[in-house]
C-alpha cells in the first residue's frame, strides 16, 4: 500500500511540476556513472570495472544551454584474465577536472526533457598493482552524456544517462581506451533574486 501511494505522489509531482532551464539560472548537481569493458590483444586479455563519481556546477547562458566546470573521482579495476600476468591486477584512482557544456533539446515548459552533456576533462591517475608497484600519468578524457530528465518540482530533476568516454594518457606507452556506460544524475536549478 505505501508503495502504491509513492509511486502516485512521485507520478504526479512529475506531471506538475516544470524545468527552470532558462537564462540566469544556476545548475548544482552530481552523477554517477559505471561501465565495463574488456580488452583482448595477442598477448593478453583484461577486463576493467570503472565507477565515476562528478559533481558539476553551471550556469545557464541560453535557454536550454549551460556551461560550467565539473570535477570527478574515477576508481577503476583492471583484472587480468588470460596472459602471463594471468590473476594479476591494477587499480586507478583518478581526479579530474574540466568545462562542460549541456544542452537541452525540449521546451523549457516541459517537466521531463532530453539533454546531451559534453565535457572533457584532465587530471592524474595513480596506478596501484598488484606487486605494489605505484606510478602516476597525467590524463584527458572526453564524455559524452545523453538521456531523459525528469523535474520533481521547478528546481530538482533526476537524469538516466548513457556514456561514452574517451581517455587518453599523456605518455607514449599508454593507449587510449574507450567505453560505454550508463548512469544517473541529480541536479539543483536555481536563480539570483533581484531586489
Amino acid at each position: 500500500m505505501k508503495f502504491t501511494v509513492l509511486t502516485f505522489s512521485f507520478i504526479f509531482a512529475v506531471l506538475i511540476s516544470t524545468a527552470q532551464i532558462t537564462r540566469g539560472y544556476w545548475m548544482f548537481g552530481g552523477n554517477l556513472n559505471s561501465s565495463t569493458y574488456r580488452v583482448k590483444t595477442d598477448n593478453q586479455a583484461s577486463r576493467t570495472t570503472n565507477l565515476d563519481l562528478s559533481s558539476n556546477a553551471g550556469y545557464f547562458l541560453l535557454d536550454k544551454l549551460a556551461g560550467g566546470l565539473v570535477l570527478s573521482y574515477s576508481w577503476q579495476h583492471i583484472k587480468y584474465v588470460a596472459s602471463l600476468s594471468e590473476g594479476n591486477f591494477s587499480t586507478i584512482r583518478t581526479f579530474y577536472g574540466g568545462p562542460f557544456i549541456r544542452y537541452y533539446f525540449l521546451s523549457v515548459e516541459n517537466r521531463y526533457n532530453l539533454i546531451l552533456d559534453l565535457n572533457y576533462q584532465f587530471g592524474n591517475f595513480k596506478n596501484k598493482n598488484s606487486i605494489n608497484s605505484i606510478h602516476s600519468v597525467n590524463i584527458n578524457k572526453a564524455i559524452l552524456l545523453a538521456g531523459p530528465v525528469l523535474f520533481f518540482n521547478k528546481t530538482d530533476a533526476i537524469e538516466f544517462l548513457l556514456n561514452y568516454s574517451y581517455t587518453k594518457p599523456d605518455n607514449e606507452a599508454g593507449s587510449p581506451t574507450k567505453s560505454f556506460g550508463v548512469g544517473i544524475g541529480f541536479q539543483i536549478h536555481l536563480t539570483n533574486y533581484k531586489n
